[in-house]
């Protein structure tokens, strides 16, 4: 029983540490925002004119909706979830096709896709929460 107890207590603790960094990202990127500064400004300035998005969830869809009609081309979108989209999506296990950058919107187990990405990609792969917090 304390066993179960303990890993019912460890799932909870996982899932407050995912929600107290999505909010922290979230937060950081309107701050961004309200400075002028924006996702679609740091990758033009870096020469990342099309790109890639891993995870359509929450951020994933704000990322996607704010590249829209944008100079920065979003190519396609990677998730292991069937998602509805303007824009192609694939799984992690398909073809890829070259793009100039990988942004992956997960605020839990980042590094881990990132890793799986770059058996797959030959571009640079940055997690959201680099980009949102270096951004100028």
């Amino acid at each position: 029983m304390a066993a179960k107890a303990g890993r019912v207590i460890a799932k909870k603790q996982d899932e407050t540490e995912k929600f107290r960094k999505f909010f922290a990202v979230l937060d950081e990127w309107l701050w961004k925002k309200q400075q002028g500064k924006s996702v679609e400004r740091f990758l033009a300035k870096n020469q990342y004119h099309s790109v890639a998005v891993y995870g359509m969830g929450r951020l994933g869809e704000r990322l996607a909706s704010g590249l829209k009609g944008s100079s920065v081309n979003l190519s396609y979108g990677i998730d292991k979830r069937d998602v509805p989209a303007s824009f192609p999506i694939y799984r992690l296990e398909d073809t890829l096709p070259e793009v100039d950058a990988v942004i992956v919107t997960l605020v839990s187990g980042a590094e881990e896709i990132g890793e799986a990405l770059r058996k797959k990609v030959k571009c640079p792969i940055f997690s959201i929460e680099d980009i949102i917090y270096f951004m100028e």
